[in-house]
């Protein structure tokens, strides 16, 4: 895996641990309601997730969440965490 893809993974990663610990089911359901409704501001994307399958709408909505946390999150540049992992992929499993 690339250093950046690594890194992409690594915010990506971030990102989830924040969810998974600072919101409840409850938080985070009106989250994603609150993202659905800024979305569907837009018409074409109230199109698309209208139609799209609950499970596929909830995805796309995390997708959504976590990009906006992995803004919001004080998180290194690339370079700064490349810096900081001067080997990436060294304990990763290459085959």
């Amino acid at each position: 895996m690339e250093a950046k893809e690594e890194y992409d993974v690594w915010r990506h990663t971030q990102a989830e641990d924040f969810i998974s610990c600072n919101f409840s089911e409850e938080k985070l359901e009106k989250k994603l309601m609150a993202i659905s409704t800024q979305l569907r501001k837009d018409p074409t994307t109230a199109k698309t997730l209208t139609f799209m399958k609950p499970e596929a709408r909830r995805g796309e909505l995390m997708k959504y969440l976590r990009r906006e946390l992995m803004r919001e999150l004080d998180l290194p540049s690339f370079e700064e965490w490349k810096k900081a992992n001067i080997q990436p992929g060294l304990f990763t499993n290459r085959l």
